[in-house]
């Protein structure tokens, strides 16, 4: 159904479309029941996109919310999908207010150069966030002005009605987000057809900007196919396929990307890292997750704490531990707990546990015993609040927990820790 629904979106049936969407939406939700699920999430937001291109601001924003909470309880509020989900919904705000401002500093009725004059203004403002590369800001000055012509052009076609699309397109283009972008560009290239004619240079500028950006997505798509392919060959334990494949995906993200930092690129890195470690190469899978890991630190600013970063910190900690490089180990650690810790705040989590698990067998090995009594009670005490005391890893946490006591009877000032451990 979700499937389907995309199909009829992308040929611009959203009727049929927002009919699928929310019958995948009900199956979803009738199979993961009452846990946040990304597959929910993503029919949330597809369905708040359409409302959007609907101009039905309202619902737009009822279903972009609901996409959010969803997104952030299943993945946490700085994953990029949440942050998608947010970025499009401080544009559709922004778009309200700006329209709201206009209206009430209006005298009715406004004939069309008024209105023109205004997008003209909304046009500049956007040009100058572009120009400081706030794409965000951007968009929302581009789609009042798009919403002011159509007003003023009683939504016949015009010219300034292509250039705003054409505006939208471009920085959905400078965002890499192509599939988008193509959707603006077909629709400028339509009322360039309308009301210039198909030779019209604007019309065939148009046609040559969507034929690049189809360009773009066929090696992306390409990419996505290895990717599957990738995980299908892990399915299967077919290492040596599985690593050929998504050296063939980060391949293709390089040959569209370039040299710039990209989600898609580190997460390719991410995931070369995962094979080699599974397959036993413990040093080019440390030199994967380390590109990783520098990647990350182009894309997030370091008051953005992220989960995947957390990820790669962990198996960083992970594979130094398995080469005995302790100090390493302790330094991926404690870096990966304290992203975890401020993702989930004071909720209880598994993965804070574990973090914390894995801490106090990094300090464990290098007899810091104290420091590891630390963070075994600490792990104790999250697996507790995640109901997980008798699993398999609090009962280890315990037994390395005597281990510890015994080796160091009077207890040191032990390291202070945050309230990980409260319960």
């Amino acid at each position: 159904y979700y499937g389907v629904g995309i199909a009829y979106k992308y040929m611009g049936d959203y009727p049929k479309a927002l009919e699928y969407l929310a019958q995948a939406c009900k199956l979803q939700v009738a199979i993961y029941g009452a846990h946040s699920h990304p597959d929910v999430a993503h029919s949330l937001h597809q369905m708040g996109l359409i409302y959007k291109d609907y101009k039905n601001y309202p619902q737009a924003l009822r279903y972009l919310e609901q996409s959010f909470f969803t997104w952030r309880a299943c993945k946490g509020a700085f994953h990029p999908d949440t942050q998608a989900v947010k970025s499009d919904l401080e544009t559709i705000k922004r778009i309200q207010q700006r329209l709201a401002a206009v209206k009430r500093h209006s005298t009715p009725p406004q004939d069309a150069a008024t209105l023109g004059a205004k997008a003209d203004g909304y046009d500049r403002l956007g040009d100058s966030w572009l120009r400081q590369q706030n794409y965000a800001q951007a968009l929302g000055f581009y789609a009042v002005a798009l919403e002011l012509r159509m007003l003023a052009h009683d939504n016949q076609p015009h010219a300034d009605i292509a250039t705003s699309y054409e505006n939208l397109g471009l920085v959905c283009k400078k965002q890499h987000h192509y599939a988008k972008a193509q959707e603006y560009y077909q629709q400028a290239l339509k009322l360039w057809e309308r009301c210039a004619g198909a030779q019209h240079p604007a019309a065939q500028l148009a046609e040559q900007t969507l034929a690049q950006l189809q360009a773009l997505q066929k090696p992306l798509a390409q990419a996505a196919r290895c990717e599957y392919a990738g995980e299908l060959c892990l399915s299967q334990k077919d290492y040596k396929q599985a690593l050929y494949c998504y050296a063939k995906a980060l391949q293709l993200y390089r040959s569209v990307y370039g040299t710039a930092p990209h989600m898609a690129i580190m997460e390719s890195y991410s995931a070369l890292g995962r094979i080699c470690a599974m397959q036993g190469a413990g040093e080019r899978a440390i030199q994967c997750y380390e590109q990783a890991l520098r990647l990350s630190k182009a894309l997030y600013t370091p008051h953005q704490p992220h989960l995947d970063i957390a990820t790669i910190h962990s198996c960083l900690g992970m594979l130094y531990m398995a080469r005995k490089a302790y100090a390493k180990a302790v330094t991926h650690h404690v870096q990966a707990l304290q992203i975890r810790t401020a993702v989930y705040g004071d909720e209880p989590h598994l993965a804070i546990a574990k973090s914390c698990l894995s801490l106090a067998t990094a300090y464990h090995k290098q007899k810091r015993y104290a420091n590891a009594a630390v963070y075994y009670r600490a792990a104790l005490a999250m697996f507790a609040r995640c109901k997980q005391s008798e699993g398999p890893l609090a009962q280890a946490a315990r037994r390395k927990l005597a281990e510890v006591a015994a080796l160091c009877p009077k207890q040191p000032q032990e390291e202070k820790i945050q309230s990980i451990s409260r319960p």
